[in-house]
């Protein structure tokens, strides 16, 4: 239940990256290509492995990608901050470390352009010494992700 937890630590990451005095999710369900071996729990918009010990939860900011790469580059919270591509598609990357009794953990932010008005965040968390195998399913599942018509 810790880990539960910690992925509203993640939701928290967000708000202090983006100097947010709030965070506005509106209500959406996305088509997602998730990795089922590994993310076996799905509840609404998110993912968790069995143990718990990775999680990706899929949002919907009603604010334009690029008002939130500017105060994400702005900030001046500590942590990794970039646009990257992958397979042609900008994410924004917002990375962190974080220590608790269960471990050592990366906290991980994708942002993704949904359309001119909003924005997809996909918070996720993973053990350290399981990058390399979780970051490129979760940066496969954010790269996939979609709206649902």
């Amino acid at each position: 239940m810790n880990k539960l937890i910690f992925l509203f630590a993640t939701l928290f990451s967000l708000n202090c990256f983006c100097q947010e005095d709030k965070l506005n999710f509106v209500e959406a369900e996305f088509n997602v290509e998730v990795d089922d071996s590994v993310y076996e729990i799905k509840l609404g918009n998110s993912y968790y492995t069995k143990t718990q010990s990775s999680a990706m939860q899929f949002n919907l900011m009603p604010k334009a990608y690029e008002e939130i790469k500017a105060k994400m580059m702005k900030s001046q919270k500590e942590g990794f901050k970039k646009e990257v591509e992958i397979n042609g598609i900008k994410l924004l990357l917002m990375k962190t470390n974080q220590t608790n009794e269960n471990g050592n953990f990366i906290i991980a932010i994708y942002c993704k352009k949904i359309n001119d008005d909003s924005t997809l965040v996909i918070n996720s968390f993973y053990k350290v010494d399981e990058e390399l195998i979780m970051k490129p399913i979760i940066e496969k599942a954010a790269i996939s992700a979609k709206l649902k018509e």
